[in-house]
């Protein structure tokens, strides 16, 4: 017999099937519950084998008191049903102890006759053979029907009285002790209160309970009704579940993740802090066309993510189902600190770097600045802070594409499908898709001082990788908790209380608005635009500052970043353009350097001439001057830097006194091998091209194209001329004989 019921092809972890996936957060509160494979809730996996002492007491009192000392099967009680039964002609009692009724559940109830309640008995020595009696009561609990498509006490619990077993009062464990026995009696009220109220006088009258808990229970209204659980962060919860399903490939999900109860690191607090702040945000949004919103909260130093909102509202008609934290989009300007910190690295610039800001053209590459400006040169700082594309564009250039590609690989983000070249120099403007999660991860990274590792739902250890120094990171970081912008000072000094180092991007066609930002605690990033992906001219990385700051404002915590003199040397360099000092340099001022950084270039634009006493004329040969001359440093820029820096008073180097051949003249557009695209008008006439050059004096400059001769300019140096398809070529000669040329190619719609 015993070797029969061994074979048995049933066993109690057959009831795993019943069991919810559950998500909690990082203090172990549900956030998230879904149906099983059956269409059932059930919390069996949560708090395993924690049964409340109130529960425990009434339901051996109602069911099974001699539970702890049958085998599993108790014959008396048996006995005594068989003949009450028999006496009413119809079955009105049941008799099966709890490990009967668990090995009920495991049969899924096949019906009531004598041989499957043999079945029952012989399964219920098993179970009684394999497990505790602790256990076996855990499991009745816990996979018991208990009405509508509830299963187990902990699932009632959370659905009836929208709270977890740990403080449940006698009114409400009484209640859970009588539904598995008749699970509909919760339709019915009334009847649940009448059978709830006799189990509760059976506890008063075994002195189980006293007369004052019996009376404050009785008069516990009942009100059995199946509620929804709020779901307060849908989009990362349900995610997971369709990782652990396999429904969707893993990203977060592992072989290590086995339970059907999944523990993320979420805040519950902040997460709906963050909610009461995104909300009524977006609604204000609504009316000027914009609908969604994306939030994503890390922990800097652990890489915990604490706050994740996929959407404004997972339930939202306006595609908020939609997971915008993982969805890849346009980063805007966000990429360029990792540029300009990498380039520090380099030996390229220093914060205080004077950064070209000029046309420029790299083939059919034209970058512009948001504002259509060009401001000669400008302070590598003041570029960064400023957001400038042609710097940075000019600076990727020096850098290497590959270089900058590689390093966005290393630090973690995967979803640059095409190749560097494919991305071009327009990488650093935007012109590649980066998820909200991948952009807070960089960010994070160089909060870290340049250690890079993954963002993660799980607390578990992750693989560090020092990817930019920490003296490069830190000069970034103080750079940019100087974005102070005119048009949100308001928010910036009422909002803003705590130091963050922080980014804003908008991306090409005003199609989505970001800020992301560090502090030595948290990372913040912010999306704000349409799933749909229409554009917007209110979508403006600036426009985000106000939810952006408010989020930063509920975490704790306002530590600024350490100065990190253990990776810290100091150099010399030039006060004027922040280069490595050279004897030309007038002014020279100290500057922390990476240690490890590569040597930093001279500074290129100071030049020290010999001038006559009065500074009128420089001197090329002062040997042959017969009069008092000395020394003078200038600084001196390429012609096409000058041209933009005229308005600003440069002082320039005064001419040459023996040699008027000193002239230079360089073409500024169109530059040597760019390709033109030009449009006709409407009544399709090729439009005009515009050629500029500078030249050091107010020259008279003959303007050729393909030879054919165009015309002249004096001072302001800019000519219109009309070309046809195909490769071009324009010539500039001045007065003394000097020549520049530059080919170029031209495109027009035919």
């Amino acid at each position: 017999m015993l070797i029969l019921i061994h074979l048995l092809p049933f066993d109690i972890d057959d009831l795993i099937k019943y069991e919810s996936i559950v998500v909690t957060d990082k203090d172990y509160k549900i956030i998230d519950v879904f149906l099983s494979d059956n269409q059932q809730f059930c919390l069996a996996g949560y708090k395993k084998f924690l049964i409340p002492d109130k529960l425990k007491k009434a339901i051996l009192e109602f069911e099974d008191k001699y539970f702890y000392y049958h085998p599993g099967f108790n014959p008396f009680s048996l006995v005594y049903s068989a003949y009450v039964n028999l006496k009413a002609g119809s079955v009105i009692r049941g008799g099966s102890s709890i490990t009967m009724q668990v090995a009920k559940i495991i049969l899924e109830n096949k019906g009531r006759n004598i041989i499957n309640k043999i079945l029952e008995i012989m399964l219920s020595f098993k179970i009684e053979l394999y497990n505790t009696k602790n256990k076996i009561l855990y499991y009745y609990l816990s996979y018991a029907p208990y009405g509508y498509n509830i299963r187990g006490y902990q699932t009632a619990c959370l659905f009836y009285f929208n709270k977890t077993c740990d403080n449940i009062t006698w009114g409400e464990a009484t209640t859970l002790a009588v539904i598995p026995n008749k699970p509909n009696i919760v339709y019915k009220p009334i009847l649940l209160k009448e059978k709830r109220d006799l189990l509760l006088k059976r506890l008063k009258d075994k002195n189980i309970i006293d007369k004052t808990v019996y009376d404050i229970s009785v008069r516990e209204p009942i009100s059995i009704k199946k509620i929804s659980i709020v779901k307060i962060a849908p989009h990362i919860t349900t995610r997971l579940y369709m990782e652990k399903k396999g429904f969707v490939k893993r990203r977060f999900i592992d072989d290590s993740i086995r339970s059907n109860v999944i523990k993320t690191t979420i805040d519950q607090n902040i997460q709906r802090k963050i909610i009461n702040i995104v909300k009524p945000y977006i609604e204000g949004l609504r009316e000027f066309g914009i609908k969604n919103i994306s939030v994503l909260v890390a922990e800097t130093q652990t890489g915990y993510i604490r706050g994740y909102i996929g959407s404004q509202d997972f339930f939202d008609k306006d595609q908020g189902f939609v997971d915008g934290v993982l969805s890849p989009r346009s980063p805007g300007s966000t990429l360029k600190p990792f540029l300009y910190a990498l380039s520090i690295d380099e030996g390229l610039i220093t914060t205080s770097s004077l950064l070209r800001d000029t046309p420029v053209f790299f083939k059919e590459f034209n970058p512009a600045n948001f504002d259509r400006k060009y401001r000669g040169v400008v302070k590598a700082s003041t570029a960064l802070t400023d957001s400038l594309n042609i710097p940075a564009v000019i600076l990727l250039n020096s850098y290497g594409l590959e270089d900058f590609y590689r390093f966005l690989k290393d630090a973690g983000v995967t979803s640059l499908f095409r190749t560097a070249s494919d991305y071009g120099l327009s990488i650093i403007l935007g012109s590649c898709e980066i998820s909200l999660f991948e952009l807070v991860n960089l960010y994070r990274g160089l909060g870290n001082y340049g250690v890079f590792s993954d963002l993660s739902i799980f607390e578990k250890d992750s693989v560090n990788k020092r990817l930019i120094s920490s003296m490069a990171s830190y000069l970034i970081l103080k750079t940019l908790q100087d974005v102070k912008r005119p048009d949100i000072d308001f928010y910036w000094q009422s909002l803003l209380k705590k130091p963050i180092s922080w980014k804003t991007g908008t991306s090409y066609g005003l199609k989505d608005a970001i800020a992301v930002g560090v502090t030595p605690d948290w990372t913040v990033g912010v999306w704000v635009g349409n799933f749909t992906g229409e554009s917007n001219p209110l979508l403006v990385g600036k426009k985000i500052a106000p939810v952006f700051f408010r989020i930063f404002d509920i975490l704790p915590g306002n530590r600024d970043f350490e100065f990190p003199s253990y990776d810290s040397k100091i150099i010399k360099i030039c006060s004027k353009t922040g280069f490595l000092a050279s004897p030309d340099c007038p002014e020279v001022k100290e500057y922390p350097y990476p240690k490890n950084a590569k040597n930093l270039k001279k500074c290129p634009y100071h030049k020290t001439f010999f001038v006559t006493e009065n500074e009128k004329y420089r001197i090329k040969n002062p040997i042959n001057y017969k009069s008092k001359y000395h020394k003078k440093t200038f600084l001196v820029f390429p012609p096409s830097i000058e041209y933009f820096l005229n308005k600003v008073g440069l002082e320039k180097p005064p001419p040459f006194i023996d040699d008027n051949n000193d002239n230079e003249l360089e073409i500024i557009y169109p530059q040597n091998d760019i390709k033109i695209f030009i449009p006709r008008d409407v009544s399709g006439v090729i439009q005009n091209i515009k050629a500029m050059a500078v030249s050091k004096k107010n020259a008279k400059l003959y303007w050729y194209i393909d030879d054919k001769f165009l015309g002249t300019t004096i001072d302001k140096h800019e000519i219109l001329f009309v070309t046809t398809s195909g490769k071009h070529k324009i010539t500039v000669i001045d007065d003394n004989g000097n020549m520049v040329t530059s080919s170029f190619y031209v495109e027009s719609n035919n």
